[in-house]
């Protein structure tokens, strides 16, 4: 009896130990989102288009993000003002290590001084690496925010 007892204690230990551990598992996309906030939409030369791009991390935990966004404060968003018809390039600069806790955010100010009239996107990315501390396995992640269009009016 005392044996079934022992051998159920450890065999109880062990199920606890191995549902309990907190082995790595990477993050669905979709728990990552980018915001992109503008001052307003419609502008005249010589005005100054004020943009705060927003990176979240919705999951509660956290990750070593490995980005390479070139012109990125925060190393994590990519952020450009092309005009209409302009072929979209993203640039890839050094690679920034970049720890985002669970449900923390990392905001990026960015001004752009319009001096041509005519119709602009501003299309912002994110394109990181997340590499499992265990293992070195890693997997690639592209969040993008929804495009914005600024019309800029020639003015006077």
């Amino acid at each position: 009896m005392r044996k079934a007892c022992v051998a159920f204690l450890v065999a109880a230990t062990l199920l606890y130990l191995v549902g309990c551990s907190n082995s790595f598992v990477f993050p669905d996309e979709d728990q990552f989102e980018l915001l992109v906030e503008v001052n307003k939409k419609e502008f005249t030369v010589g005005e100054e288009l004020e943009v705060e791009g927003v990176f979240i991390n919705h999951s509660e935990h956290s990750y070593k993000l490995s980005s390479s966004a070139t012109f990125s404060q925060t190393g994590l968003i990519h952020m450009n003002l092309y005009e209409q018809g302009e072929e979209e390039l993203f640039l890839v600069g050094a690679i920034k290590k970049v720890t985002l806790r669970g449900n923390d955010k990392r905001v990026e100010p960015q001004k752009y001084k319009l001096e041509k009239p005519g119709m602009y996107k501003l299309v912002a990315s994110s394109f990181f690496d997340i590499t499992n501390p265990d293992t070195s396995e890693s997997k690639e992640y592209l969040v993008k925010a929804e495009t914005v269009y600024i019309e800029v009016s020639p003015g006077n």
